[in-house]
């Protein structure tokens, strides 16, 4: 079993020794002896089993406070996931800053995260399951999650449903919003359906803010390293193509028609498409001309943040 701590200070990449042959696999997932030296004594009192269906699904980011702050012991039992763990410790010296790893059934790797750290995760296969240890029992009072899309806003600091933006901003979020209404109002899904843009607000929000936000953390990584090539491609366009290939997938016209009345997340297709056509950025790593397809005219792209 290897331990290895990340450059986050308590949280731990764990990768077990799996013994597989010709009938299945063995692994020994946990092991206090062989990990306490390395992350410090731990006393797991609850199990938990977290089941995502589709494709893409997103969940956290979530804490929970003291008095029952919990760490967690994360591994994937089915399926694939990317792990997020982000240091919300007062007074860290990593405050803000987040790891992250990719989960599997078949790697094994496991993700220890201290308390005081946010928790999250993106299935990157359908019907991926999650089994994590907890250091503390759950308790509804301590529970709280961040967010990033149009909504947070709505919620004070002790999750009261208060509007706590300013005028002038709200006023201008709405003006900035308004265009991301018309963008995705104007995609037509299948047939002559288009999508409502007001319904999908939040999430076309959320995922234009979140690519941006995750190339920022690519580049701040490489910081000082040279950009290299793997199979002719910059990190930056790599970036896009595992964007674009996390969404891959296939509906049929009659559950998409139902997911266009009741879904607040865009089809597959424009949660990529409608994304990167906004940004500079993408058309920068790929050389666009200003007039390829899927590149909107500066005048009419959408950035809010």
């Amino acid at each position: 079993m290897k331990v290895t701590e990340t450059e986050l200070a308590g949280a731990f990449l764990i990768e077990p020794d799996i013994h597989a042959d010709d009938r299945g696999f063995f692994v020994e997932t946990y092991n206090n002896a062989l990990m306490s030296p390395m992350t410090g004594p731990m006393e797991w009192v609850q199990d938990n089993h977290s089941r995502s269906n589709p494709k893409g699904t997103v969940r956290g980011l979530h804490f929970q406070a003291p008095p029952h702050a919990q760490a967690k012991l994360v591994r994937c039992g089915r399926g694939r996931v990317f792990d997020v763990a982000v240091d919300i410790r007062k007074g860290s010296p990593t405050f803000g800053k987040w790891t992250g790893a990719e989960l599997s059934a078949e790697n094994g790797r496991q993700l220890l995260i201290p308390e005081g750290f946010l928790h999250g995760f993106v299935t990157r296969e359908p019907e991926s399951e999650l089994l994590y240890k907890c250091s503390d029992y759950y308790d509804p009072a301590c529970d709280g999650a961040v967010r990033f899309d149009d909504q947070g806003r709505k919620y004070d600091a002790k999750g009261n449903l208060t509007d706590w933006w300013t005028e002038h901003d709200a006023k201008e979020f709405e003006r900035r919003s308004q265009c991301f209404v018309d963008q995705y109002a104007g995609y037509t899904a299948t047939g002559d359906l288009k999508l409502n843009g007001k319904l999908t607000l939040g999430e076309n929000v959320a995922d234009n803010g979140g690519v941006v936000l995750a190339l920022m953390a690519l580049r701040s990584r490489l910081q000082g390293k040279p950009a290299e090539k793997i199979d002719g491609f910059t990190p930056e366009q790599r970036f896009f193509i595992n964007f674009a290939q996390c969404w891959r997938g296939k509906i049929r016209d009659e559950a998409q028609k139902m997911y266009l009345a009741t879904d607040p997340h865009s089809p597959d297709i424009f949660r990529i498409n409608g994304t990167v056509s906004n940004l500079p950025e993408f058309i920068e790593a790929f050389g666009c001309k200003p007039d390829a397809q899927g590149v909107r005219p500066v005048s009419i792209r959408v950035n809010i943040w």
